[in-house]
């Protein structure tokens, strides 16, 4: 037997809406989540920005909408380099950086920033003088308004730049190297 069950909102037992339904079909929770909503964001690195050796540094991701970049429910600032979390909710946060070498013997860290604390850091260590390249990963709860930032640090001895091109060649489409993403995997 089948069958069509026909509401526009679902209540527990004491009456609280746990969620609705609009014309459109999108399921909706009080906690501001939508069913299909997941708060996706790619911001990428514009261009290259200056490092210099042993100093912390915010790195200016500046655009969502070139090449990979999309943030379809602007849920980061290219203006202040950061995610803001619409949501209370538990995010899935991905940050990669590639530098041009600072010499021998360098020492890179990075780290998740989350309303100016650190939440979440990286780093390693690289002998000879390619260039560097290096990735975080890792789920951070934030509360509504919550904002994570990339924060990097390079001792080699010497000022070098975050990159955002590859050395792939003329493949078409971004290739940028220095990129911050993420989504909502559980809302809170």
């Amino acid at each position: 037997m089948t069958g069509i069950l026909k509401v526009d909102q679902i209540q527990n037992n004491t009456g609280t809406a746990a969620m609705t339904i609009n014309t459109a079909g999108q399921v909706n929770f009080p906690n501001g989540m939508t069913g299909e909503n997941k708060y996706p964001f790619v911001a990428l690195l514009g261009s290259n920005q200056s490092l210099s050796s042993s100093t912390n540094t915010i790195v200016q991701y500046n655009t969502t909408n070139a090449g990979a970049g999309l943030d379809p429910s602007s849920v980061f600032s290219t203006s202040n380099y950061r995610f803001i979390a619409p949501i209370s909710g538990y995010y899935w946060l991905a940050a990669n950086v590639r530098t041009a070498n600072q010499g021998a013997n360098a020492r890179v860290d990075m780290i998740f920033l989350k309303n100016g604390a650190g939440v979440m850091a990286q780093g390693q260590n690289q002998q000879g003088s390619n260039d560097m390249g290096w990735s975080a990963m890792g789920i951070i709860q934030c509360a509504a308004n919550d904002y994570i930032e990339v924060m990097v640090n390079a001792n080699g001895g010497s000022s070098t730049t975050i990159s955002n091109t590859s050395n792939t060649g003329n493949l078409g489409g971004s290739q940028t190297m220095s990129w911050f993403l993420g989504y909502l995997i559980q809302a809170t």
